[in-house]
């Protein structure tokens, strides 16, 4: 069966392994990602569960945690607040067990709540199965953002 809940410290190091696995997945499908440490991973994560303006979910299948959403609440205007969707990800054998659309749908739950006027998911270039999720739940596309490394 499968279930969104709010993360807890206890389910930390599984999330570190996902951000892990997300970063190698994105990476193998031709996403381009920028790759976070697990040490700094750990800490934003930790960091987010202490937080009234941050939100970590899990997803479950059977009590197996195959999912993850890190949303954080913004500003665009002085008094707009937006949540914005910093991390969403589904391990592939997971996927299309609407585990995905249930995160998100939670993240609107919570946004609601918190006065936000609307939700921003990200998907990094060729990361094809965030965008197809966002398009399925009625995301638009917005913006594009090119960045040139200049190390």
């Amino acid at each position: 069966m499968e279930d969104v809940r709010q993360a807890t410290t206890d389910d930390v190091p599984r999330l570190v392994e996902l951000v892990e696995l997300q970063q190698t997945t994105c990476a193998a499908d031709g996403a381009l990602s920028r790759s976070q440490p697990a040490s700094e991973a750990r800490k934003t994560l930790e960091d987010a569960l202490g937080r009234d303006d941050r939100l970590v979910l899990v997803g479950t299948v059977d009590g197996y945690i195959a999912g993850l959403a890190l949303a954080m609440i913004g500003k665009h205007e002085p008094n707009e607040r937006v949540a914005d969707v910093e991390i969403i990800f589904v391990e592939p054998p997971f996927r299309d067990l609407g585990l995905g659309e249930g995160l998100v749908t939670a993240v609107a739950v919570w946004a609601r709540e918190n006065r936000c006027v609307e939700i921003e998911l990200r998907a990094r270039p060729g990361d094809r199965n965030t965008k197809s999720l966002g398009e399925r739940l009625g995301f638009v596309a917005q913006l594009i953002v090119m960045r040139k490394d200049l190390k």
